[in-house]
């Protein structure tokens, strides 16, 4: 299909699909509207993908998309749980976005061999992304590349990675990303920003509060340290949108 065929997606799936392998079959995880899945291949990114959901209801939206772009013959459509929807070695990229990093976890957690057999994870947890990221560290993966995406007034982040050894992550580099950092931008300063917003925030909370709990506080205090030094680093690194 050619590329006017191909739809246009929003930046969220967008940077998902930038770092899906090319040329080499993919897994969506939790499809939803199949719209990545189609868009992959349709746009010659892929020459064919599986996507699989849980429920019957999502498949059947999916089903809808695929037909509409004219890939039925190169999407497959599989009502599994997780990494079930494949066997071992059918896919080399293994797409999980939209949901939970604790839930994404555990799917990957759930099926190592089905996971091993993969060459890059690509991954967009809805919360918990340090965790995941430590996560991924540590079960011998390299973060080869990330994204840190704004779209419709909200921030996504995208993680991809390979199997490999790496260094540990820094404090910094887990909270916001190694390859997030790298990259600094106008995207990164907001989102420090709205971070920091949030600590404060969540510290005046726990001021009012008739008991603090003082791991809670310290936690929050060293989280906004952290953030505070990122953005000095990122208006010191050149970037005007980063200077108060």
């Amino acid at each position: 299909m050619d590329s006017a065929s191909t739809p246009a997606l929003r930046p969220r799936l967008a940077a998902l699909a930038a770092r899906v392998l090319p040329g080499l079959p993919a897994l969506d995880v939790g499809t939803d509207h199949g719209l990545l899945a189609g868009a992959l291949v349709a746009g010659g990114t892929v020459p064919r993908a599986i996507a699989s959901d849980l429920r019957p209801q999502p498949l059947t939206r999916a089903a809808a998309t695929i037909a509409r772009l004219g890939v039925e013959d190169r999407v497959a459509l599989r009502c599994a749980d997780g990494l079930r929807a494949i066997d071992p070695g059918e896919v080399a990229t293994i797409v999980i976005a939209g949901i939970g990093g604790q839930r994404i976890v555990a799917i990957l957690e759930a099926e190592p061999q089905r996971r091993a057999s993969a060459s890059r994870l690509v991954l967009a947890p809805q919360d918990e992304v340090p965790a995941v990221r430590g996560w991924l560290v540590g079960r011998g993966y390299v973060l080869v590349d990330e994204a840190l995406v704004e779209d419709r007034g909200r921030f996504y982040v995208v993680l991809a990675a390979e199997p490999g050894a790496g260094p540990a992550l820094t404090a910094s580099e887990r909270e916001i990303g190694p390859r997030v950092l790298a990259r600094g931008g106008p995207v990164l300063a907001r989102w420090l920003r709205r971070e920091l917003a949030l600590c404060a925030r969540a510290q005046a909370g726990l001021g009012r509060a008739a008991e603090v709990d003082p791991g809670r506080a310290a936690a929050l205090a060293d989280r906004r340290a952290l953030l505070q030094a990122a953005l000095a680093e990122l208006a010191a690194g050149g970037h005007p949108e980063a200077v108060p």
